[in-house]
């Protein structure tokens, strides 16, 4: 739960197999399935959540598939 509050790293894992991959980034983000996962009432305090418009985009996600 520390990793969800705001300023903490977006960054849960990570791991590669080889060289080729070494110098690579990007980042994943999940996208819960509506009716199987609830999004979680601290997910709007984090920046990323905020500021990309993401959690906007769950609810949004969430509702239209009830």
């Amino acid at each position: 739960m520390a990793l969800l509050k705001p300023g903490a790293s977006a960054i849960l894992t990570e791991g590669h197999w080889g060289d080729w991959f070494d110098g690579l980034g990007g980042l994943s983000v999940y996208l819960p399935p509506p009716q199987k996962q609830r999004i979680a009432p601290d997910y709007a305090s984090l920046a990323f959540a905020h500021d990309a418009g993401w959690q906007k985009l769950l609810a949004v996600y969430h509702e239209a598939a009830v």
